[in-house]
């Protein structure tokens, strides 16, 4: 739908961002680094950071390639996959900066709805929401975020 925009230029949020925009898409990442020669001598496993390295670098560029300007983190955690390995999960909303004049290739428009609004559809949703019966929701057994104060 849209031209892929440089990763580079990919911003990661974890909060709302105060900018219009519009969600295009919803983008999983992971990260695993592997052990480098020093953690084979030291003994340690691949650090947490390596593997948040790795996923957000995944994440940028799922999003550039769909013509994302941004990507929203919904959910993220490590994760073990082995008693020496863990992975960084990312889930996240891929979105357009309607602030920056942009607009979708087709003429259609999206509208952002919050959690008690009106949506069509899930991707009409922000934040992990999912349209239900017209209303965005929590999904059941999701955790609602609480925000930092």
């Amino acid at each position: 739908m849209f031209s892929p925009t440089m990763e580079s230029e990919v911003e990661i949020y974890l909060f709302k961002p105060t900018f219009q925009f519009k969600v295009i898409g919803t983008i999983e990442a992971r990260g695993m680094a592997e052990g480098d020669l020093i953690d084979l001598l030291t003994f340690s496993n691949p650090t947490e950071k390596k593997d948040m390295d790795l996923a957000t670098r995944a994440l940028r560029r799922e999003a550039a390639s769909i013509g994302a300007h941004g990507v929203i983190v919904l959910k993220q955690g490590q994760v073990r996959v082995s008693s020496s390995a863990t992975e960084r999960r990312i889930v996240g909303a891929a979105i357009r900066n309607l602030d920056m004049g942009t607009t979708q290739d087709d003429g259609t428009e999206k509208y952002i709805v919050v959690e008690g609004g009106y949506c069509n559809e899930n991707s009409d949703c922000v934040r992990g929401l999912s349209c239900n019966n017209h209303m965005c929701v929590w999904p059941a057994g999701f955790k609602r975020p609480t925000s930092a104060r």
